[in-house]
């Protein structure tokens, strides 16, 4: 927001609020804050009007964001929002009365008696508590729900396959005539069950259109979303979060969302590119193509400006029929929460830094939105349906250390070996769920590796790894198969490593004493790696995406030992 567009402002709260209630039934009580500090009240302009943001002082506005995020919030930080001034109690959690007649829920995301530490929960203060707006759940026929998706992993429902296996770009399914975001999921592996709380399973989504009434309750697991094509726009119970592809961002257990495909109902002052302003920077050590072109030892080892993928001009794929289009991977946790690694030696500054996610402020629907609601419930791998009387996104204000939250991938410190050899991909580390999984991130950077085999090394990991691809080319698989959009899956003890064509560059480049950096600035990839062996589903094994003959990229790895043939 430009400062011509703020204006600061602390006047009382107003006497009365369209929640649900008769209008101008809403009292001011005495557990109102007439002083809403440390919050602090801005406003800004958007076609059709004014519209009124609260954050604390600490919040930024992203660039080209239609609505206001709080940053430098680490991943189970205490995070306080208001959507009106002075909505949150000024002392207690559950007062006898909450300001604008609101009701005080909260959500837990751990055991009540949790280590401090590890302690989650969030307080909500909503027009109607969630059990007011709740009907029985009856199953939920396909109009709502998924057909193809696991939360228990089993030798009767997935399959143990030691081959190295890899995937295609999703593309829309011809059996249903719209996809969105929750109809469209698939399982491609796992491992574990929801219903013992241990475990994670993979899934891909493809689809074309918004949820629109729809939202979501996912009772198994924490969601990280990394999207691929087209950008989520993503409504919480907490508030909005535009995610574009080179973000992702986490959904907790509990939290209900809606996914849309544009951004039709939100502000319009700074929508108009919410993805372009993400789109890959050509260079982003600064320089032209042709700067960089000068020396040859100087250039990336992936794709060309010219070859890389990118989004449509105002941040969102179209299908052939012109419908906006939004593909990605996610990473479902059954078991604990996504946080920041530990760093131990790295020291205190290094891989995703705390200052560089965002966590959405609390915005709300109100109880009068028209139309009719429901509510999906995803538990234990079952989703059912229930119809609600009005918006699940009614909190006006919000408190504690479970809540959605995003994180630009490109914002990574990565950290790489400065004399000789590669390093492990452990040092890719953005996020993880201790002792269960890691989301490894390749992001730009520099390699500097003297005299060394500088691809990704040929190796078996008792860890498994999926692994995604965002844009460009990935610096180890050169021959044209993994593409973006696309996925590849080797499990504990499948060997693995660079293609043929990038072995046989890589052993062509000509090296020095002092061998030249080359710069990795044309694609982003990540992994998802755990330490339990996935099962992968029926629906991955059978996919006509399944790249069958994906071992043939490292048949014609040149042989040229020169010892003799037998010792």
């Amino acid at each position: 927001m430009s400062g011509s567009n703020v204006a600061p402002a602390a006047p009382a709260p107003p006497s009365s609020l369209d929640l649900g209630g008769d209008p101008g039934s809403v009292k001011t009580h005495p557990n109102l804050n007439p002083n809403p500090n440390p919050l602090k009240r801005s406003k800004l302009h958007h076609e059709g009007g004014d519209v009124l943001l609260h954050s604390r002082p600490s919040s930024s506005v992203s660039p080209n964001i239609c609505f206001p995020m709080t940053s430098g919030v680490a991943p189970g930080e205490h995070v306080t929002s208001e959507a009106l001034a002075g909505a949150l109690p000024r002392q207690g959690l559950n007062p006898h009365h909450c300001p604008y007649q609101l009701y005080a829920e909260q959500l837990s995301g751990t055991a009540f008696t949790a280590p401090r530490a590890q302690n989650r929960r969030t307080w909500l203060y909503r027009a109607r508590p969630c059990v007011a707006t709740s009907t029985s759940f009856a199953p939920a026929t396909r109009k709502f729900a998924p057909t193809e998706v696991l939360a228990h992993f089993s030798h009767d429902n997935a399959t143990a396959i030691p081959n190295a296996m890899r995937w295609k770009p999703r593309t829309l399914e011809q059996t249903r005539t719209t996809q969105t975001f929750l109809t469209s999921l698939k399982t491609v592996c796992g491992s574990g069950s929801a219903e013992t709380r241990s475990g994670f399973a993979i899934h891909t989504y493809a689809a074309d259109t918004n949820m629109d009434s729809v939202a979501l309750c996912n009772a198994d697991g924490e969601m990280l979303v990394v999207p691929q094509e087209g950008t989520l726009y993503v409504r919480t119970e907490m508030g909005r979060l535009a995610v574009p592809p080179g973000f992702c961002c986490v959904l907790p257990r509990g939290v209900r969302f809606s996914v849309d495909l544009s951004d039709e109902l939100w502000p319009k002052a700074a929508c108009a590119s919410v993805a372009a302003a993400f789109l890959p920077q050509e260079h982003e050590g600064g320089g032209s193509d042709d700067d960089n072109n000068n020396n040859n030892n100087n250039k990336a080892t992936t794709t060309t400006a010219a070859k890389r993928h990118k989004p449509e001009a105002n941040g969102q794929h179209k299908t052939p029929d012109n419908n906006p289009f939004i593909r990605g991977y996610i990473l479902e946790s059954f078991s604990g929460h996504f946080q920041l690694p530990d760093l131990g030696v790295l020291g205190a500054n290094a891989l995703a830094h705390p200052r560089d996610f965002e966590v959405p402020a609390a915005a709300f629907e109100g109880a009068r939105v028209p139309g009719e609601h429901f509510l999906i419930q995803k538990f234990l791998g079952s989703f059912h349906v229930a119809k609600l009387p009005s918006s699940p996104f009614d909190v006006a204000a919000y408190h504690g250390n479970v809540y959605p939250y995003r994180y630009d991938l490109r914002s990574f410190c990565p950290m790489v070996n400065a004399r000789y050899d590669h390093a492990d991909p452990s040092v890719h580390t953005a996020l993880t769920v201790p002792n269960l999984l890691d989301f490894v991130v390749f992001a730009p950077r520099w390699l500097v590796a003297e005299q060394t085999f500088r691809p990704p090394y040929f190796h078996r990991n008792v860890s498994s790894e999926y692994m995604g691809l965002i844009y460009g080319m990935y610096e180890a698989k050169q021959s044209g198969g993994f593409q973006p959009g696309g996925a590849s899956l080797h499990v504990c003890m499948t060997p693995h490593g660079p293609d043929a064509e990038a072995c046989k560059a890589e052993l062509n480049r000509e090296t020095t004493k002092h061998d030249t950096p080359q710069r990795l600035d044309g694609a982003l990839a990540f992994m998802f790696e755990s330490a339990s062996i996935p099962r992968v589903t029926p629906w991955s094994v059978d996919a006509v995406e399944r790249d069958v003959d994906y071992e043939s990229c490292w048949r014609d790895i040149p042989v040229s030992f020169d010892g003799p043939e037998t010792l």
